[in-house]
């Protein structure tokens, strides 16, 4: 791989977007008493369903043309008119989860004199165009773009600094305005200013993967991300599960034995049982049966795991990656913790299956069970949950990144897949729509039946 792509794929991949039914929404203040919702205005706009059209009625459909998007602000450091406002691009989740992580914004506000502004993106947490969250999955999935996403963000700023949004904020005509966002956020950060310069002056933009697209060159030889069908991704993650990244030596080697036990295991009843007793899955529930002989769905819930390891690796105890209902925060550095689950160099000798799998076990049980609280799992994701929900439409409908479609090497110790865009799109066509709803850990609802995703959804 040339130099040039390894660093970009380093700087893109680790924090893409990715299934938003994981990401938790923080208490309103940290346990650290660093600020949060609980230290802003939690405030609504009104703004266009479409921001595209001009004829009534809308695009044929039947909907309201505004809807109510909401967003947060802090003043508490703001210098009044003329000073900076600093806007958090929000992206695919409720908002108050960005509000309470996105420390580089707290932590030099004041030293700037900042208005802090966190947008909700449209179609997440409680910001529903068409009348709310129903009708919108059920008629309005073509309003949910990127572009209809910036364009909100424009015309939130246009009343914020009108003075219209609010009596407690003056008008600012002339305060700068720089976006913030990370991962898909910072994508949308980078996009609004090269869109709308006249109204975002700058932008930071962290784990931005701007150039994930398909045909698209990250440096001037041609190279692309997915010339390996997105494989870099996984290579970064495995590379977190080294000794040169400081996991436990012998972790990478034991998680690679590891999930070929579990096909392994998978082929018959017996093996079934025995998986099912050393990862907790509770014995009347039935959670593996003999569709799961070839062991897929297991190996992706460990394998998810790992991939919330590498992109929350954070060197403090954090709740971001953890469920909604989380009742104790991943310890600093995860990844580092859940492969000393992994250390013995004798997992991998033959005879010590059930060591193995008790151990790997204890390693997804950091993310998904970390309070300790759960006494078995009553089910673990379906077969096809790499299509996740209102994200997946997203990414079907304009190719933002996912890294559960991304390449994983047969080199690699991950269970292996090729990226092929001819079948994920024949997935997506035609498949129903599982909405994103909050779901209790461990213990995910059950699907929500909504409109088939067409053509006509792609066409628009």
């Amino acid at each position: 791989m040339h130099p040039r792509v390894r660093i970009l794929l380093a700087i893109a991949t680790v924090v893409v977007a990715k299934r938003p039914q994981r990401v938790s929404v923080p208490s309103a203040r940290s346990e650290s008493g660093a600020p949060t919702t609980a230290n802003c205005t939690e405030r609504w706009a009104t703004v266009e369903a479409n921001h595209f059209v001009w004829a009534a009625p809308v695009d044929g459909a039947d909907y309201d043309d505004t809807f109510a998007m909401r967003y947060f602000t802090n003043t508490e450091y703001w210098g009044g008119p003329g000073y900076p406002i600093w806007f958090y691009t929000g992206n695919e989740a409720n908002v108050e989860q960005y509000v309470n992580a996105t420390g580089l914004m707290w932590e030099n506000a004041a030293e700037h004199q900042a208005m802090l502004v966190f947008a909700e993106h449209r179609f997440y947490g409680q910001t529903w165009p068409c009348g709310g969250e129903e009708a919108a999955q059920e008629d309005c999935l073509h309003l949910l773009t990127t572009e209809q996403a910036a364009a909100d963000y424009v015309e939130l700023l246009a009343l914020i600094k009108s003075g219209a949004a609010a009596a407690d904020i003056a008008p600012c005509p002339t305060s700068p305005v720089i976006a913030f966002g990370g991962s898909y956020g910072g994508m949308l950060a980078a996009w609004v200013r090269m869109k709308y310069p006249g109204t975002f002056n700058g932008a930071i933009s962290a784990s931005a993967p701007i150039l994930g697209f398909i045909g698209t060159a990250l440096d001037g030889e041609g190279h692309g991300f997915y010339d390996d069908g997105g494989a870099g991704y996984w290579d970064i993650v495995q590379a977190d599960t080294t000794q040169e990244k400081g996991a436990a030596p012998a972790c990478s080697a034991n998680l690679g034995a590891g999930f070929e036990l579990i096909a392994k295991m998978s082929t018959d009843s017996a093996g079934r049982a025995a998986l099912s007793d050393a990862f907790g899955l509770c014995p009347d529930a039935q959670v593996l049966d003999e569709s799961d002989a070839d062991g897929y769905r297991l190996q992706m819930w460990v394998l998810y795991a790992f991939d919330d390891y590498a992109m929350g690796n954070y060197p403090f105890a954090s709740t971001y990656l953890e469920g909604p209902d989380a009742l104790s925060p991943l310890p600093p550095f995860p990844m580092r913790a859940a492969c000393e689950h992994l250390a013995d160099d004798t997992l991998s000798d033959e005879g010590s299956e059930a060591a193995l799998m008790d151990a790997v076990a204890a390693a997804v049980n950091l993310l998904y069970n970390s309070s300790g609280a759960e006494k078995c799992y009553e089910s673990i994701p379906a077969r096809d949950d790499e299509l996740d929900g209102i994200w997946d439409y997203q990414w079907c409908t304009q190719m933002a990144c996912q890294e559960t479609y991304f390449s994983r090497r047969p080199s690699g110790i991950w269970p292996e897949y090729s990226f092929n865009l001819v079948s994920l799109d024949a997935a997506a066509t035609g498949r129903t729509y599982q909405p994103h709803l909050p779901t209790a850990t461990n213990h995910p609802q059950p699907p929500v039946r909504g409109r088939p995703m067409t053509h006509r959804d792609f066409a628009h």
